[in-house]
């Protein structure tokens, strides 16, 4: 499940970025793929994090 919601408004940048346990799955490591999924709206906006 992706979870990723970039909000740009004036100066301002919001990033959200989660995960959803689905099958094949597990809570484990969901603090890994958020991060990633983050990391990939950083790049994909140019944005240093």
């Amino acid at each position: 499940m992706a979870l990723r919601s970039p909000i740009l408004h004036e100066r301002h940048r919001h990033l959200f970025a989660g995960c959803g346990i689905v099958e094949n799955s597990g809570p484990e490591n969901g603090d890994e793929e958020s991060e990633a999924k983050r990391r990939s709206i950083f790049h994909a906006l140019e944005i240093e994090s």
